[in-house]
């Protein structure tokens, strides 16, 4: 671990209160009216920084190809008064966004802090994840992009008072002048983040995963099929799972029970009686002889329809939540099997 991690010693522990963040939130009901206060408080911001000798600004951007076989482009471009001092385009590699958003960050920081007349620095960047990543020494992915910058900062923090840095908030929408200005530079050598091989061996998973989802075999003939709020068919590969979504926003006991109903792996008659279990009783509590899944999903006598609708075979994952919201006895465990063989 780098001696900057430590408790006490991290930058954040010494001087947070001269590390700021400029941020905000751009709602999607009212984006363009948001987008328009963002672009004047920015503007003001500009206008303020110009007014004051020996403060630095930055616009720092990354972009990352669609294609894999390109690499990421981290660039920055640093100004005081209305003069630029410095700009750079870096190869930043095969790695993730925010991984190349930091290293524009961390070349801006590192060239800033290195004049002697400069008293102030602000950094123009649309990933304030990676800003705050940016001084944060602990280990992550790209992490030596954090250290470089906390060392800088700490460093020139001690070297005289007053001196601060503030990280101010960009939609790209906006192409707000001096963020859109930093696509155009020149940099050096490459190299491979971490979180990238992790994305690119998840991606690749994840596609064998559905394609293999497709055979009944692999699946199971008794997995329950259902299709996503947009029509899909609900596929397991990647972070994206429907299911884990749904996970998310359910308790344990309820998302048990709803993959207990879509694998028809639950204490049922249908499932005692395939493995001997329950001394053969197969019945449901509404006096059919016979309870599987199915007479579970439709049994009006003693189960609720989901709110507004009729009770029915689910078809997507929503309304299997919304049965199972409204009927907490359906696949639960009611009393513990009997002994039996299987």
């Amino acid at each position: 671990m780098n001696p900057l991690s430590r408790p006490g010693v991290r930058l954040m522990d010494r001087f947070a209160d001269q590390v700021h963040f400029d941020d905000c939130k751009i709602s999607r009901g009212d984006a363009d009216k948001e987008l328009k206060q963002r672009t004047k408080h920015l503007d003001k911001l500009w206008d303020k920084i110009l007014e004051n000798i020996g403060t630095y600004y930055a616009g720092t951007d990354a972009s990352l190809p669609l294609s894999g076989r390109y690499q990421a482009i981290a660039a920055s471009i640093l100004l005081s008064g209305r003069v630029e001092r410095w700009h750079a385009r870096h190869v930043a590699g095969k790695v993730t966004a925010p991984d190349a958003e930091l290293y524009a960050i961390r070349s801006a920081i590192v060239n800033a802090t290195s004049r002697d007349d400069c008293m102030d620095i602000f950094i123009f960047t649309d990933s304030m994840a990676s800003a705050r990543q940016a001084v944060n020494p602990s280990i992550h992915s790209r992490h030596g992009h954090s250290v470089a910058v906390c060392e800088a900062l700490q460093t020139w923090f001690t070297r005289k008072d007053g001196q601060s840095i503030t990280f101010a908030y960009v939609p790209s929408r906006l192409q707000w002048d001096l963020h859109y200005k930093a696509h155009d530079r020149t940099g050096p050598t490459p190299s491979t983040s971490f979180d990238s091989l992790r994305m690119q061996a998840a991606l690749s998973h994840g596609t064998s995963w559905n394609v293999l989802f497709q055979d009944p075999e692999y699946r199971g003939r008794s997995f329950l099929q259902l299709k996503t709020v947009d029509g899909a068919v609900a596929q397991p590969g990647g972070k994206n799972n429907p299911w884990v979504h749904f996970a998310n926003m359910s308790s344990p006991q309820l998302y048990a029970r709803m993959c207990r109903c879509i694998l028809n792996h639950a204490p049922i008659g249908s499932y005692y009686s395939q493995f001997n279990l329950n001394d053969g009783h197969t019945s449901c509590m509404c006096g059919c002889p016979w309870e599987t899944r199915t007479h579970i999903l439709t049994c009006k006598r003693t189960y609720r329809s989901p709110r507004t609708c009729k009770l029915r075979q689910p078809t997507t994952l929503c309304y299997l939540h919304s049965f199972l919201e409204m009927n907490p006895k359906a696949f639960a465990f009611r009393l513990a099997p009997l002994a039996g063989v299987g």
